[in-house]
């Protein structure tokens, strides 16, 4: 009999860690991060993208990698937010980009109450705010 420690990992603790090599380029993507996972993600930069895909999991990872990388990679399919967040203390910035496409939650008024709403967000923070991005974002969205 096979064991899938990735599905025990899932299953027992709700995070799923993935990675992969392209181009001599290390990329780390958990899924429901712990708070330790997160703060690996985003260490003194404070900043990191994420995904939520319909089920409301989330997608997290380094800042430097393209939303559409990890889409492709992971094979998100469906509905989904892409947008980078930026940690300050208690509060969380969340940056809705239309970084892959032109989606339907881009200015939807009820996407903060579904994003605030998400429960591995909202067991790490309390406090939101948020802005919107229009174009593709390449590399960090704070310097500019």
């Amino acid at each position: 009999m096979s064991l899938n420690i990735d599905l025990l990992l899932e299953k027992y603790l709700g995070t799923v860690k993935e990675t992969w090599k392209k181009k001599d380029e290390y990329t780390e993507v958990f899924i429901n991060p712990t708070n330790k996972e997160l703060r690996d993600i985003y260490g003194n930069d404070r900043e990191f993208a994420i995904i939520i895909p319909n089920n409301k999991d989330v997608i997290a990872f380094n800042r430097n990698t393209l939303h559409q990388s990890v889409i492709d990679q992971l094979n998100v399919r469906g509905d989904y937010i892409t947008a980078s967040a930026f940690v300050d203390g208690k509060e969380i910035d969340i940056m809705v980009t239309d970084a892959t496409r032109n989606g339907k939650w881009h200015h939807n008024p009820k996407i903060e109450d579904y994003i605030k709403s998400n429960k591995y967000l909202s067991r790490h923070w309390k406090e939101f705010t948020f802005s919107y991005y229009d174009e593709p974002i390449f590399g960090s969205w704070v310097d500019g």
